[in-house]
Formats: structure tokens, C-alpha cells, sequence
């Protein structure tokens, strides 16, 4: 008995029916495995047998962790960056669950000399504790990232700024608006302003949908329900489109 738990415990396939099992549950995307398995590997060359089986964690242990470390020291490791490298901003505003509003400030730029492509980070996420206004995102995008020994130096090296078209964002006014981009244009006229590509792409559909038969759009949000629920179909489905075999008849494959 003892022999088969042994090797039970060390079977490969074992090991992966287990991990396999665990994706599903948990609605996992597929390729996390590949992840999960080289971050096992090291926890077994770093820790103890002992430890690991003593080790507890929880979600409160998780945002502590993420807000009070490893959030500020990467937060600092891109503002330094940002004050070597021209670079964009993305703001958006939004909320959560209605209540609490927040300014999302994302940048975009080259994060080594022989990149040639860009990356976006996220640099904060900002409260906005009752105020919406131009101003007012204003002072807090400056603050954050403005501010202290290199804050001119980085805001030398701003290009752009991509926002929705929110009156509080970007004034239809080009001269003494007062959206947060017209402000910072203000303050550096060779700015490039644009109407983030998303949020123009969202209203155009939003348009195009109130004009669609609801049959065919009823259709269309039960096939992206099946996909949001289904890691299992939607790796099937990448697939088979990577492989060049999907075709209209592949519907009813996806259901089962």
C-alpha cells in the first residue's frame, strides 16, 4: 500500500491530471500550466518540504503584499524609467461597484534602447474623493508624476496623451479648455492629444448595436457567455483557428 502512494505521488501523469484538474476548477486560462509548473520547481529548490507544507496564505496577506511593496517598488522602478524615455499617457477614469471613483494612469514607451516595440504599465491608480474636474485630474496626474528631484526632467519627456472624450478630459475648446489635456498642453504645446482609439471604437459600436435585430444580438452574447465561462472551449477554439479548421459548422462542437 505504501508503495503505491509512493509512486502515485510520483507519477507524471498524475502530476498532470492534478494540475489539469485545478485549471478547471479554479476557470484557469490553459497556458497558465506552463507557469505554474517552473514556479513549482523553483518553491522546491528554495524551500523545504516543511515549510511548504506549513505555508497559509490568504487574499488579505495578497493586497497587503501587492499595495505596500511589490506595487510601490515597480511604481518607482517605471517613474525612474519614464525620466530616460519619451513616453505617453493613458487616463481613464471609472469606479468601483459605483462608488468609489479612480483615475487610472497608464504609460507607454520603449523600456530598453533595442526594443521596437512599446510597452504599456500602469503606473497608479488615483482617487478622485468627489471630483471630476479638469482641474482637478489636473493636479493629481501633476502631483504623481511631476513632482520631487527628477518630476520636470520626466515631464520633459511626455509626447502624448490618450484619454476618452470627456468634456473633463479633453475641452472642445483648444484654447483655455479646461479638460486635464488642455492643461498639459498648455503647459507643453508640442503635446498630441488624441480620443483613445477604445473608447471611440466602443461608441461606434454602441451606435452600430442599437440598430441590430436584438435575435441576432441575444446570439451573439451567448456565444461570448459560452467562451467567458469555458477555458476548455475557448483554447479549442484558438486551436483550431490556429490550425485553420474552424469553420461555420464548428458551432455545434463548441456547445457539447
Amino acid at each position: 500500500m505504501k508503495e503505491e502512494i509512493i509512486l502515485k505521488q510520483n507519477n507524471q501523469t498524475y502530476f498532470r491530471f492534478e494540475v489539469t484538474n485545478f485549471i478547471i476548477q479554479n476557470n484557469l486560462p490553459f497556458n497558465f500550466a506552463d507557469k505554474f509548473a517552473k514556479f513549482l520547481k523553483q518553491l522546491l529548490q528554495t524551500h523545504t518540504v516543511d515549510a511548504l507544507q506549513n505555508f497559509s496564505v490568504n487574499t488579505k496577506h495578497i493586497t497587503r503584499i501587492a499595495s505596500q511593496c511589490i506595487g510601490p517598488s515597480l511604481q518607482e522602478k517605471y517613474l525612474k524609467m519614464l525620466s530616460q524615455t519619451f513616453f505617453s499617457l493613458s487616463l481613464d477614469e471609472g469606479s468601483v461597484k459605483g462608488s468609489i471613483e479612480y483615475l487610472n494612469v497608464s504609460a507607454r514607451f520603449f523600456d530598453t534602447d533595442s526594443s521596437e516595440r512599446t510597452v504599456t504599465k500602469l503606473l497608479g491608480v488615483l482617487q478622485l474623493n468627489g471630483s471630476s474636474e479638469g482641474k482637478t485630474l489636473y493636479d493629481l496626474v501633476e502631483s504623481f508624476l511631476f513632482n520631487g528631484p527628477d518630476g520636470k526632467l520626466r515631464k520633459e519627456k511626455l509626447i502624448g496623451i490618450a484619454t476618452d472624450h470627456g468634456s473633463n478630459m479633453i475641452s472642445s475648446k483648444a484654447i483655455d479648455g479646461k479638460g486635464v489635456t488642455n492643461r498639459f498642453k498648455a503647459d507643453l504645446p508640442y503635446l498630441i492629444i488624441i480620443h483613445d482609439f477604445c473608447h471611440a471604437l466602443n461608441l461606434v459600436l454602441e451606435q452600430c448595436l442599437e440598430a441590430f435585430p436584438t435575435e441576432f444580438t441575444k446570439i451573439i452574447s451567448k456565444i461570448a457567455s459560452i467562451f467567458s465561462r469555458s477555458p476548455n472551449k475557448t483554447a479549442r477554439l484558438i486551436k483550431d483557428k490556429i490550425a485553420g479548421q474552424t469553420s461555420d459548422n464548428d458551432s455545434e462542437k463548441y456547445q457539447k
